[in-house]
């Protein structure tokens, strides 16, 4: 595993204390895949947590018909997956995937909950960063959304006869 001072320069620690890392670290449990692994699937519920990429590269992805795909991110170092799981009791809805050897920290929804219990100055920061996670990935939610609704309108203009 990285050494420390390297974990708390990653994205998701650097608003968060020293000693507020380490106990993060303490609780959390590290899980390494190879490429390939699958990390979370699509319609499964098997692990509610939230999922800190350490090292490596996932592939988050969205099926689309039993053939087909389509790549929402690619994380990295510093990253997380597995947020919404915090939040409510429903089946993932996508699946990561190790693009490359990954190493994560996986702190349960228990442990999360357990944190801001424990130490709300601690809880606040964990909730406010995975909110902002949350709310740059609607953004980026909605950039895709209005790109489709553009390119669906165009497409429809062009099969309108013209008067």
């Amino acid at each position: 595993m990285a050494q420390f001072e390297d974990i708390h320069q990653l994205d998701f620690f650097q608003p968060l204390p020293a000693d507020s890392v380490r106990e993060i670290l303490a609780k959390g449990s590290l899980r390494v895949y190879r490429q390939g692994d699958i990390i979370i699937e699509e319609g499964r519920t098997r692990t509610r947590g939230l999922y800190i990429v350490l090292s490596g590269q996932v592939k988050v992805i969205k099926r689309i018909t039993d053939r087909e795909s389509k790549t929402l991110a690619v994380l990295r170092a510093g990253e997380v997956l597995g947020e919404m799981s915090i939040f409510e009791d429903q089946p993932h809805s996508a699946t990561a995937v190790a693009m490359r050897e990954t190493s994560v920290l996986l702190l349960s929804r228990e442990e999360v909950q357990a944190f801001v219990a424990r130490d709300l100055e601690l809880g606040v920061r964990l909730l406010v960063k995975l909110l902002q996670v949350m709310g740059m990935r609607i953004r980026a939610l909605n950039e895709q959304v209005t790109l489709l609704g553009s390119m669906a309108l165009s497409l429809r203009r062009r099969n309108l006869p013209m008067d």
